[in-house]
């Protein structure tokens, strides 16, 4: 998922919008050496809907961070993946429940119209 390269790139499955934050960054946890919180702050932001790549790396430690910095969080179930079943359930079942509210894309959809 490098810049540039196949795989680095938003795929054109996202239907992204013009007011769609995309933040670039090097580090595995989202608010590390970017202006996410920034971001979030001046937009009123409180709540983060997380997906993505690694649930047991990326996304977890976004999640603790941002629950951390006081966030409402949810992680779709649905939209993270790991690199084997076995660490997806283990990270759906004990760590995501932990740091967010566990809930599938539908829901979530629902949450935001």
């Amino acid at each position: 998922m490098i810049k540039g390269t196949r795989g680095g790139e938003i795929d054109a499955v996202f239907d992204k919008r013009d007011w769609d934050i995309v933040i670039e960054r090097s580090a595995i946890i989202a608010f590390e050496g970017t202006d996410l919180e920034q971001r979030l702050m001046d937009k009123g932001i409180n709540t983060i809907i997380l997906v993505g790549l690694l649930s047991d790396v990326c996304i977890e430690g976004t999640m603790r961070a941002a629950y951390s910095k006081g966030y409402e969080v949810y992680t779709l179930t649905d939209a993270t993946a790991t690199m084997s079943l076995q660490k997806q359930d283990i990270t759906r079942e004990h760590s995501f429940p932990l740091f967010s509210k566990v809930v599938d894309t539908n829901t979530a959809l629902s949450f935001i119209g």
